[in-house]
């Protein structure tokens, strides 16, 4: 509601994905009456389907991807799916979002944790497309070089070689 308040994004559109549990039937109805009463809830798509397939073309259909959790959390493997994808990620300051993002440099860390300075972040990448291709570029790179499935298997075997190597020296 904020960014599209702004006319230069009136043509910006939010789309969303994600686990959906009755708990959450309130607070996405207030949401949605929201966007309602601001005359933006047909810019709102939510894709109800979660499942692999549907999570790589919601992935593919996105300029950034944010998923502002209030605590924040440790990871979040959706991250490193966004950047396999090509998508920058933006991210407020809790948990170990900005470690993340300094890492793999594929995304934007804003604060406060709310939606005005959400906005602000992704306006700032809206209004710089060289900057938006960077860090999703930056992110692709980090995450192919250090999240493939190549890497893991080399760092659970040189996990397991160092483990056997203190046991025969032990």
């Amino acid at each position: 509601i904020h960014l599209k308040r702004n006319s230069e994004f009136q043509n910006t559109r939010l789309l969303l994905t994600g686990g959906y549990t009755g708990d959450d039937k309130l607070f996405v109805n207030q949401v949605k009456k929201q966007l309602a009463d601001n005359a933006m809830l047909q810019d709102v798509e939510i894709w109800e389907e979660f499942d692999k397939s549907h999570r790589i073309e919601f992935l593919r259909s996105l300029t950034m991807l944010s998923v502002p959790v209030l605590g924040g959390e440790a990871f979040g493997a959706y991250q490193v799916e966004a950047l396999a994808a090509g998508v920058p990620i933006v991210q407020p300051n809790v948990g170990g979002y900005a470690e993340f993002i300094r890492t793999t440099g594929g995304g934007l860390i804003y604060e406060p944790n709310d939606g005005l300075h959400l906005s602000q972040a992704w306006a700032t990448l809206l209004r710089t497309p060289q900057q938006l291709q960077k860090l999703a570029h930056q992110g692709h790179a980090h995450v192919h070089q250090h999240f493939s499935m190549e890497q893991l298997a080399q760092d659970i075997i040189s996990i397991y070689t160092q483990v056997l190597e203190d046991r025969q020296a032990a």
